[in-house]
């Protein structure tokens, strides 16, 4: 089922929408799903070895919120246009993510 943007599904004790930094000294959280559409940056950076099967699994999670905003009002598909590939912004299209959301500059994806 399609999620709508302006309610999200929120189930009690849904730790993955739980958001995480990268690095000891980072003052920056991110949601697992972003994380997990940072992958080509995240290869790089780590050795990680998870692509869009990484992405299809958390976005399978119960109680996931898609459309989850961050500090300069961007989601997780943002990152996937930068660090991901076309199979990741479909499947977080699939899901019910909002792909008209402006930045805080004003910029669509």
């Amino acid at each position: 089922p399609r999620q709508n943007p302006g309610q999200p599904v929120v189930l009690p004790n849904a730790k993955i929408n739980v958001r995480v930094s990268f690095g000891k000294s980072s003052t920056v959280f991110y949601s697992l799903l972003a994380w997990t559409c940072h992958f080509r940056y995240l290869q790089n950076a780590c050795g990680w070895c998870g692509q869009d099967d990484i992405v299809g699994m958390v976005l399978a999670a119960p109680g996931i919120h898609v459309n989850d905003l961050f500090f300069n009002k961007t989601h997780a598909a943002f990152f996937a246009v930068l660090y991901g590939t076309p199979t990741t912004l479909e499947l977080l299209s699939q899901s019910g993510i909002h792909l008209q959301q402006l930045d805080a500059q004003g910029r669509s994806l």
